[in-house]
């Protein structure tokens, strides 16, 4: 017992202390420990309601509040047959019905706290903010059970405070349906589903994974690259210190949220790029440059189709990016022997070469092996530089039929890369050389210098690259 928190699981429970001692990071999983509820104090001025004609005070002050005190002991009394979520505490061995005992007090006491501070604060400036603290530092004091137990007494406290709002605020109409919509929201919540959504992790790589597939080499873009980098949308609105609980309480955007927002965000900066402008403006020895960062970024868009796992809603900015992107490939396309014509006509003495940028066959496989992972490039996937050049240096002397020789020592790869390295290799063959890949013994051979395929036959190779 660590405070009010106690570990219910003995392995974590000695994980926890080792690691203590050892000074190292603790960390404990909700499935393993269960906080036990807490007392909220009530307002100052808070008195408990009595019945003036005859004199019973609260919960016997009125019928509501007498039926209420009779539902929440008939509750406890059945708890933890209560319902299902409850009813699974019976096989544990840690589940201790003592330990919950004053739940019930406590539930009557919160629920006359709260209706006196709902009433209390309503005329204030800041009312709701006031309100919205005070009932989660009371949801907060019912502690929690470990996942997937539920919590104790925190839904009838709900349930009657919500009821409190609807019929005991008539003359706030706006005020009560603005704290009916907050109160709901907690009520309706899917826990797991929120953790999930709103998963810091998930959402940085979900955002990292939009940045990286933005045009913001090309003009009208630049400028905007820094904010959108360093203004990450992940708050769904300004940390704020709860004054009862004197805790920070920063609430992050669901997944969907995000997305929805990248969506957005990618139609706002897509428009700010005018390419008939820049060519108005006499910008035309930049075309080939707008052309290598197209041809990258739809590179890029393929890759990432290939080895991400795009939620649909994400798709959509991904269809977008693509389509956009190929419209100005086009674009340039058409315009630039236009532009080289004009060029031509207006200087007929000038003999102008027309160059343009060849892709050599290191740049075609270090430009895939850069966009196998979103922020790790090529050492996604290889340990060393030394390792990737030497494996780099012998896929060009294979497709550009030079000699080469196998190294001595198999290159150690990361773990957990073996498919994505696969589809890489697959993707760079396609694009490198036109014969059939499965009757390339030769290609497939190579790769054993590979540890994630040196134990492998050339047919089990092939289907690892083409999987």
């Amino acid at each position: 017992m660590i405070g009010n928190c106690r570990i219910v699981n003995p392995e974590a429970a000695l994980k926890f202390v080792t690691e203590m001692y050892a000074c190292k990071s603790i960390t404990l999983h909700s499935k393993d420990f269960e906080l036990g509820f807490t007392d909220i104090q009530p307002d100052k001025e808070y008195e408990k309601p009595q019945n003036k004609k005859t004199g019973f005070v609260y919960p016997n002050c009125c019928d509501y509040h007498t039926r209420m005190f009779e539902a929440i002991t008939k509750w406890f009394d059945s708890f933890p047959n209560c319902c299902d979520t409850h009813k699974k505490l019976l096989s544990q061995k840690w589940f201790n019905k003592k330990q919950y005992y004053g739940v019930e007090s406590k539930l009557l006491n919160q629920i006359s706290y709260s209706e006196y501070h709902i009433l209390n604060k309503i005329n204030k400036e800041d009312w709701f903010e006031d309100i919205e603290e005070y009932i989660e530092a009371n949801i907060l004091s019912f502690g929690q059970l470990p996942e997937g137990f539920g919590v104790v007494g925190l839904d009838l406290y709900l349930f009657y405070v919500e009821n409190f709002i609807e019929h005991g605020l008539n003359d706030y109409s706006e005020k009560k349906d603005k704290l009916l919509i907050f109160i709901r929201e907690i009520n309706n919540e899917n826990p797991k589903k929120k953790r999930e959504e709103s998963d810091l992790n998930k959402l940085k790589h979900t955002y990292n994974r939009w940045l990286k597939l933005m045009p913001f080499s090309l003009p009208y873009l630049k400028e905007k690259e820094k904010e959108y980098r360093e203004s990450i949308p992940l708050l769904n609105a300004k940390p704020r210190i709860n004054r009862y609980t004197n805790l920070v309480s920063v609430s992050l955007v669901s997944q969907s949220k995000l997305i929805s927002l990248l969506n957005i965000e990618t139609q706002k900066l897509i428009q700010l790029f005018n390419a008939s402008e820049l060519i108005s403006a006499g910008i035309s020895n930049e075309i080939n440059s707008y052309q290598i960062e197209i041809e990258n970024r739809l590179l890029q868009i393929g890759v990432s189709k290939l080895t991400e796992a795009f939620d649909n809603e994400e798709l959509k900015y991904v269809e977008v990016l693509n389509k956009w992107y190929k419209l100005h490939r086009k674009y340039f396309s058409k315009i630039k022997p236009l532009i080289s014509s004009q060029e031509s006509s207006a200087s007929p003495n000038f003999d102008k070469k027309e160059k343009t940028p060849k892709r050599t066959t290191q740049s075609v496989i270090e430009e895939y092996f850069e966009v196998i992972h979103n922020s790790q490039g090529w050492r996604y996937a290889f340990r060393s530089k030394d390792d990737y050049r030497i494996f780099v240096d012998l896929l060009v002397c294979f497709f550009e039929q030079k000699e080469y020789t196998t190294p001595a020592n198999i290159i150690r790869l990361n773990t957990q890369t073996k498919t994505k390295v696969g589809n890489t290799l697959h993707v760079i063959y396609k694009e490198l050389s036109e014969a059939p890949l499965k009757s390339n013994i030769q290609f497939l051979s190579l790769l054993k210098c590979l540890s994630h395929f040196s134990n492998l036959t050339e047919n089990e190779i092939y289907k690892v690259l083409t999987k």
